[in-house]
């Protein structure tokens, strides 16, 4: 709504009135932030490669109709776990930082307010120049477990293709932090927000 090692990514076209961290180097190491922050966010790599998603259920069709109807809240179905996907990218590409942190479960909002995470996201787009982010597409859900709680899709950026977890938690699909998001975390419950900040969103 969600948003890795510092490396060489993509060019960003740069904007004073862009509201998301562009694709930088230094933001791939950061994410949940989400390419810049938003590789982070991907959990992208620091060359376009594509991964692999585990292969499609030949049950899908089946399971995802009892699925849906017996969840009481979102359905346990690849295209829901897709949109829910979609929707925190787009909250994280137009700005809406708070939105982001909402569309994360507990692996994210138990290690880091609302308004932390906000706070936080918000300077490291300053620190870049208030970089313009890319669209990004999200597509090709697969079921990741056979319990189906959990769905990879592949996240599509101009340069670079990646995947992402999407994990059904307390009735809904929610982004499953990378490791890039919880350094950006700690590094800003440990010391502060200009340190997280200064190691993660400078170029």
């Amino acid at each position: 709504m969600s948003y890795e090692p510092a490396a060489e990514t993509p060019p960003r076209k740069k904007s004073n009135a862009g509201l998301i961290i562009g694709v930088a180097a230094a933001v791939v190491v950061a994410l949940a932030a989400g390419a810049g922050i938003a590789l982070a966010f991907t959990g992208g790599s620091s060359n376009p490669v594509t991964e692999v998603a585990a292969p499609a259920d030949p049950t899908t069709a089946t399971a995802e109709a009892t699925e849906e109807a017996r969840e009481p809240g979102e359905p346990r179905t690849l295209e829901a776990a897709r949109a829910a996907a979609q929707r925190g990218w787009d909250r994280f590409t137009s700005g809406d930082y708070g939105g982001t942190w909402d569309t994360y479960g507990a692996g994210v909002q138990k290690r880091i307010s609302r308004a932390d995470y906000v706070k936080v996201f918000k300077a490291c787009n300053e620190a870049l120049g208030n970089s313009e982010m890319f669209a990004v597409q999200v597509e090709d859900p697969r079921w990741f477990n056979s319990a189906h709680t959990k769905v990879t899709v592949t996240v599509k950026l101009p340069l670079v293709t990646s995947t992402r977890t999407m994990v059904y938690e307390d009735g809904r699909w929610v982004q499953e932090p990378q490791p890039a998001t919880l350094e950006v975390i700690a590094t800003f419950k440990k010391s502060g927000q200009a340190e997280a900040v200064r190691k993660h969103c400078t170029e």
